[in-house]
């Protein structure tokens, strides 16, 4: 079997803050906007449905709780999910937390605008929200 290996773009333009089982979680390069992706660490996945089904109920479970944490510790105005994939083709799912005014809204974040770099203390911000999040689900599934 071959060995999982980050596409090149996804590895440019994201930060790895944590794993869970075989789920990457990153938060993308960008100070406009709270936002995530998770990578299952699975070589040659392109779409939902090529994902292995145990993969794809740890990647819902843990969809659903991080967009959870998100909208109680952000108190965004909608969190984004989506699954697109039409420049990176390896299969990762973004999460965004939304909020009116923020520099593309009401619009998709995808293509809006130049990225901001991440301050120092914005990504040690987004590390301790994800290592907190680690936590939470320690306990959730003790």
């Amino acid at each position: 079997m071959q060995d999982f290996v980050l596409d090149t773009q996804l590895e440019k333009d994201s930060f790895l803050l944590n794993c869970y089982d075989e789920i990457q979680i990153r938060t993308i390069n960008d100070g406009r906007y709270i936002w995530f992706i998770l990578v299952p660490e699975i070589p040659g996945i392109k779409d939902w449905h090529d994902l292995p089904e145990a993969i794809e109920a740890k990647l819902i479970y843990l969809t659903r709780r991080l967009s959870m944490s998100l909208s109680i510790t952000q108190k965004p105005d909608k969190i984004n999910v989506a699954a697109i994939g039409n420049i990176v083709s390896q299969f990762h799912l973004h999460i965004i937390a939304r909020h009116k005014g923020d520099a593309s809204w009401p619009n998709p974040v995808w293509g809006d605008g130049m990225a901001t770099a991440l301050e120092k203390d914005e990504l040690h911000t987004r590390q301790k929200l994800i290592s907190d999040f680690h936590k939470y689900l320690s306990t959730v599934n003790a």
